[in-house]
């Protein structure tokens, strides 16, 4: 909920009642155990009206299981969703116990190897504005991996 309100510069009260709207129509569910919202199943059901996407995700599934085992490691599919990055697909097993991110998983273009590699490839105007962006929604959230962020895209580029 704090998440949410942040990133969304809603009160706390405001962020409450829109959530538990989308609860109540299924389009997010909180998550046993804890506070955090999840997707629900009607976003799901939306999705199924993409055919296009799914078939995208079953004919890459073959070539991530091949680089996945080529490289004995996890290879994703990321699709750029504005200045975020969304795992599509994923393929192979982690040896990395903390790997988090699963399909579905989003995150800021700059905070991971396949989101700088789509940031890189943008034109320079574009990828600053994003790069910029992601960086205030960093500071705000008072992430301390703003240096090796920042590191690893002028590596990259």
């Amino acid at each position: 909920l704090t998440d949410i309100a942040e990133r969304c510069a809603l009160d706390r009260g405001t962020a409450s009642r829109i959530l538990a709207c989308l609860v109540r129509e299924r389009f997010a569910v909180k998550r046993r155990g804890d506070r955090h919202f999840l997707p629900g199943p009607a976003l799901y059901e939306l999705g199924l009206a993409l055919p296009e996407m799914t078939s995208l995700t079953l004919h890459c599934q073959p070539a991530l299981a091949r680089l996945a085992e080529r490289t004995r490691s996890v290879a994703f599919l990321y699709l750029r969703s504005g200045n975020d990055f969304v795992c599509a697909s994923r393929a192979g097993v982690a040896t990395i116990k903390g790997l988090s991110i699963e399909a579905g998983t989003r995150r800021a273009l700059c905070l991971s190897s396949g989101g700088v590699a789509i940031l890189v490839a943008l034109p320079a105007a574009e990828r600053a504005a994003i790069l910029a962006e992601n960086l205030r929604r960093l500071r705000r959230a008072r992430d301390r991996r703003i240096a090796a962020v920042e590191r690893m895209v002028r590596r990259s580029e």
